[in-house]
């Protein structure tokens, strides 16, 4: 299994685990109505899940599996325009997108996802602690697409981020993960003459993002209150 597919299907089993640890059984469910009207965060969570598998194709040296991951990401896109923030903005990118893919420029693809991902993102602000994480998680793809020569920069809440998701580390009893946090952070993003280390510092920076994912769902103690 490559690190990619690890990493989704991580991430899938943390919304599994969140679910049984939630405490809500069956006949609660089923005792009232539940909305699950889509809210600006989930969409744009889940347009991310769209979009990352172009990123990640990349990564993974497997650029043939862009053109299918993108048809699925535009009729996912065309579904749930109307309810998207800066709809617009997004359209243009997923027209580059799709011209790119055409011309098999895998990392500008790559790139553009990327943006798309992130205006989306962008457009529903949230001090959450799980959006502060995906900062991190554009962050490193924001490095590991610079490291290939694309155009892209730090994230500019990922200093915010890093300081936020670190704190609830602690907090949560995970000293040690939060020292690596802030210095892989930090080697993520400091200039690179080597191109190769570059990417695997961004690598590395993504590795950590699913094992913070992992911690912060099981912290070894509660975070405190206030």
């Amino acid at each position: 299994m490559n690190a990619s597919v690890l990493r989704r299907t991580l991430r899938i089993m943390l919304i599994v685990l969140a679910f049984v640890g939630s405490g809500v059984g069956l006949r609660e469910v089923s005792a009232g109505p539940v909305s699950t009207a889509p809210t600006c965060r989930s969409l744009t969570a889940a347009f991310a899940e769209q979009l990352e598998p172009l990123v990640e194709a990349m990564i993974d040296h497997r650029p043939a599996t862009q053109p299918a991951v993108l048809t699925r990401a535009s009729g996912w896109w065309k579904t749930h325009r109307a309810r998207m923030p800066a709809a617009a903005t997004v359209d243009s990118l997923m027209r580059d997108m799709r011209r790119a893919t055409g011309q098999r420029r895998g990392y500008v693809v790559a790139r553009l996802a990327h943006e798309a991902s992130l205006v989306a993102f962008r457009a529903c602000p949230d001090d959450a602690i799980d959006r502060q994480v995906a900062v991190l998680d554009h962050a490193g793809m924001a490095a590991w697409l610079a490291a290939q020569g694309e155009p892209t920069r730090e994230p500019a809440e990922a200093a915010g981020a890093t300081s936020m998701v670190a704190q609830r580390l602690r907090s949560a009893g995970r000293a040690g993960l939060a020292d690596r946090l802030d210095a892989i952070t930090r080697a993520a993003f400091e200039p690179h003459a080597d191109a190769t280390r570059a990417g695997r510092d961004a690598i590395a920076l993504l590795d950590l993002v699913d094992e913070i994912e992992r911690a912060l769902a099981r912290p070894v103690h509660p975070p405190k209150a206030g």
